[in-house]
């Protein structure tokens, strides 16, 4: 299988060896490249986009409720300090987190949570406009109309109905005690305690919105108005300066009765409180649609996550497994390849260096080594044959002509082993030719 291989020249099969295992890290290397860029492309989105984008929503919805949470504290209490709360939701929560989510949109993959991002700042600018506005209105008299026409237009008319109730109770303690004039006094202290608990029990009905003092309010100015009706048949019989304080009173109860009225329909309504009102049908709505954009945004977010997180794993592990495989097919294929450059390198040299030793000792008769491959040290090997074979036969042909035979007249040799042969002939024949020279003198 590999024949093609040993058969190489051995430069061709080093450089051969080497390149292929310069090529498999190349592409082990190129592999790991790939894979950590992906890796880090995904933690990239995961810890630069998901982790962040999911912070910045929380953030936001944290934000929306503080706001709110401090715009009900300064509906109610009126304290400075929640003002500042809300503008530092504002400025620190809101505002920032939905300045970095704008940032990080650019780089969203999900079309949906672009399109709520996008609903999400529309409300936020009408969020922003309705707790400004309600901020304004929360602590004037205009968030509370009632109340309003109370304090500036009932409680000034009800000072002038007692005053004149008791300018009349003090005038007419003074009058003379006639059968026709028996029970005014008392008439005059029923209207004022009437009216007193009748605006006491309105201004119970403003402060709680319950019906028990509404009735309560009813019951009273009803026991008033009859009171009152008797008083006037009384007119005739009255002083001039008490029909000046009837008058007065009469125009003063004119005024009152419609502001009752008014009062109690303002404060049965739903938004007799402008400030709690807004807060309820226009403020917490919109919070609670951006909160649910919010919500589905985290929501999208952390699953975009998980997947991202699952794709970090799988590919973590892919990875693993590509090294562990280029590891074992590397360490294979290289230790392949320097088994069989080694072998075929060391078991030729280890062959020619035990005839080289032979022939050192003089041992021609070496066994023939087996040329496997047709590369630089098998030609050396057929060379070395070829050399250990004309060795034979020059010591064959010498031990011949040492011996004194001298009818070979050609060798199968050359160059030198011939050249050598030859010039034994000669001498040989020489010595044939010329016995006498050989005899000692």
């Amino acid at each position: 299988m590999l024949s093609w291989f040993l058969n190489m020249r051995i430069r061709t099969k080093v450089f051969a060896g080497f390149t292929l295992v310069t090529l498999i890290l190349l592409v082990v290397i190129l592999v790991i490249i790939q894979l950590v860029k992906e890796i880090e492309s995904t933690t990239h989105r995961v810890v630069d986009l998901r982790s962040p984008t999911a912070q910045a929503s929380l953030m936001m919805l944290n934000g929306m409720n503080h706001s709110l949470a401090s715009l009900r504290g300064w509906v109610i209490l009126g304290e400075e300090q929640f003002k500042k709360e809300r503008e530092d939701a504002w400025k620190t929560q809101i505002d920032a987190s939905l300045k970095q989510l704008n940032i990080l949109a650019t780089e969203w993959t999900d079309l949906e949570n672009i399109q709520r991002l996008q609903k999400v700042g529309t409300d936020i600018d009408m969020f922003r406009m309705y707790q400004e506005e309600i901020e304004d209105i929360a602590q004037t008299e205009e968030n509370t109309p009632a109340r309003k026409i109370f304090f500036n237009q009932v409680d000034p008319l009800q000072k002038v109905i007692v005053s004149n109730l008791t300018r009349m109770l003090k005038l007419e303690l003074k009058n003379p005690h006639t059968v026709e004039r028996r029970g005014l006094a008392s008439l005059m202290s029923d209207i004022e305690a009437t009216t007193t608990l009748a605006i006491e029990k309105i201004e119970e009905y403003l402060l709680s919105g319950s019906n028990k003092f509404q009735e309560e309010f009813k019951h009273h100015w009803n026991n008033n108005n009859r009171h009152y009706m008797y008083l006037e048949t009384k007119a005739s019989i009255l002083s001039d300066e008490q029909r000046v304080a009837l008058k007065r009173l009469s125009e003063a109860r004119s005024e009152v009765a419609p502001l009752f009225k008014k009062i109690i329909a303002i404060r049965s309504s739903d938004d007799w409180n402008k400030a709690n009102y807004k807060l309820k049908t226009q403020a917490a709505p919109i919070a609670a649609s951006i909160n649910h954009f919010l919500n589905e945004m985290v929501t999208s977010q952390n699953k975009l996550l998980k997947k991202e997180l699952a794709a970090v794993n799988k590919q973590t592990h892919f990875l693993i497994v590509i090294l562990v495989g280029w590891f074992i097919v590397g360490g294979l294929i290289s230790g392949v390849l320097g088994a069989t450059i080694t072998r075929g390198i060391s078991v030729p040299l280890e062959g020619l260096s035990r005839i080289m030793n032979g022939l050192n000792k003089g041992d021609f008769r070496q066994k023939p080594l087996d040329a496997l491959t047709r590369d630089e040290l098998g030609e050396l090997i057929l060379k070395s044959n070829a050399l250990v074979e004309k060795l034979r036969v020059f010591r064959r042909h010498s031990a011949n002509l040492l011996s004194g035979n001298l009818k070979v007249q050609e060798f199968d040799l050359e160059g030198d082993f011939k050249t050598l042969l030859d010039g034994m002939v000669k001498l040989a024949r020489e010595k044939e030719n010329n016995p006498a020279s050989d005899k000692p003198e």
